[in-house]
């Protein structure tokens, strides 16, 4: 059953709660203030409707569910490269560090089916991943925003945002 949001509250349902079918359908109602978007967000749904249907709250993604079958999809060759840099070491050794609670995987699904993911590492205040691959400053990554930092800025980054901890609290926070 559909929980439906109130105006004056801005609680969402236990992700747990989000529908298998439409697969992630969390909540309806409410309204897109900025502060229930930020709680949305916090929380692990987002906004998806159509102009003249009730706001409805999404979720089809979980955290930590499906490490493995994250790393191993990434790993596929795609059409356009012979093989893959996530060699079955490479997963084995991520496998260990999510055991280990170092590595984390955010997974998307699509009914049973996983459709979409990530995973990195989660120290002290930093989460380490591959999105983009900005290893050579080239022209098309600078256009994006991109910018080449010293080696020694970077050191002085990590020191300054690795406090000890190896993991952050995974689970969604509530405003």
């Amino acid at each position: 059953m559909l929980t439906w949001l109130q105006r004056d509250t801005f609680d969402f349902p236990p992700l747990e709660k989000a529908m298998r079918e439409p697969n992630g359908l969390l909540a309806g109602g409410g309204d897109l203030s900025a502060d229930r978007l930020i709680a949305a967000y916090r929380h692990g749904c987002f906004p998806w409707y159509q102009q003249g249907q009730p706001i409805l709250w999404w979720s089809p993604f979980t955290f930590d569910q499906d490490f493995a079958a994250v790393i191993q999809a990434c790993a596929e060759p795609r059409a356009y490269a012979d093989g893959t840099w996530i060699t079955g070491s490479m997963q084995a050794a991520y496998i260990e560090l999510h055991a280990r609670g170092f590595a984390h995987s955010v997974e998307v699904w699509d009914g049973d089916a996983l459709v979409g993911g990530l995973y990195g590492l989660a120290m002290g205040q930093l989460f380490f991943f591959v999105l983009i691959d900005c290893q050579m400053p080239t022209e098309h990554l600078l256009s994006l925003g991109a910018r080449s930092i010293a080696r020694q800025t970077f050191a002085d980054y990590l020191h300054k945002h690795l406090d000890g901890s190896h993991s952050a609290d995974w689970s969604p926070r509530r405003v």
